[in-house]
């Protein structure tokens, strides 16, 4: 891997506002992308130091989807609600989950979205989100950069944990839950506002399987197009799941992807 916090540094350009909307917001910062041994994050400031926000784009490790979220200080209630996502004149319906990081006092919102989707729209000149309240615009510039960047990182991640084919030679054994997956789940974890509106899914998740067996990242690769299903299926393998780690042809550990589908269905 790279030196964790390599920055991109890339100018900001200037956005004109849309005919019959607010003027973007203008980021405060360049693009800084952080090169993780688990995950590759990119961060942009859109705040003031006494008003923090950021937009934040994360990857996951098979590049087949892209996390939008949306940080600022404060906290917000675990809440799921109808949101339209916007790229210049293109419209997107989709769900966004809004939840705190207690640790780091931070106010979250986020929406998954297909890799090929966003990068049919890394020339926006701007990104829109709004729902439940919220609604806010924020000016682009150098998304083609940043992707190719992000591009780099997810290569970089792949060899790190040997995922896809290219790596394939190096596990002669892959890893294995300890106990079926499906045992980790129960009635109670059904999120409460998905199971309120009566929302059921299919989400299909790889997460990174140390060498200890331990799980080092969780990231949604095909979207249940619910927010809470997304996020609640990466919760409980990250908190509740242990592996026998993957095997090299030595016959000692190694660091592997495991790859796995939730179904999410309420009873008649």
């Amino acid at each position: 891997m790279r030196v964790r916090g390599a920055l991109l540094t890339i100018a900001a350009l200037g956005l004109a506002a849309t005919p019959g909307s607010a003027a973007p917001r203008q980021p405060s910062g360049p693009w800084h992308v952080d090169y993780d041994t688990a995950q590759c994050v990119a961060t942009r400031d859109y705040g003031t130091q006494a008003k923090a926000l950021a937009l934040v784009l994360k990857p996951s490790p098979n590049n087949s989807v892209m996390r939008i979220l949306l940080i600022r200080r404060g906290s917000s209630e675990v809440n799921q609600m109808p949101a339209l996502l916007r790229f210049d004149e293109f419209r997107k319906s989709t769900n966004m989950l809004t939840y705190s990081d207690e640790k780091n006092h931070f106010s979250v919102v986020a929406i998954n979205v297909p890799m090929a989707e966003f990068k049919s729209h890394i020339g926006a000149r701007y990104l829109s989100i709004s729902g439940g309240g919220y609604d806010d615009s924020f000016a682009l510039s150098d998304l083609p950069s940043l992707v190719a960047e992000l591009d780099k990182c997810v290569f970089d991640l792949q060899q790190f944990w040997n995922i896809g084919e290219p790596y394939k030679s190096r596990i002669a054994k892959p890893a294995e839950p300890i106990q079926p997956l499906s045992r980790l789940f129960s009635a109670g974890d059904y999120p409460g506002i998905a199971l309120t509106q009566r929302q059921q899914g299919r989400v299909t998740m790889t997460f990174l399987v140390g060498e200890q067996g331990e799980v080092a990242d969780c990231t949604v690769d095909s979207t249940s197009g619910i927010a809470a299903l997304d996020t609640m299926s990466c919760y409980v393998i990250s908190k509740r799941a242990r592996f026998q780690p993957a095997l090299g042809p030595n016959g000692k550990p190694v660091r592997s992807a495991h790859t796995s589908t939730v179904v999410w269905r309420i009873a008649p």
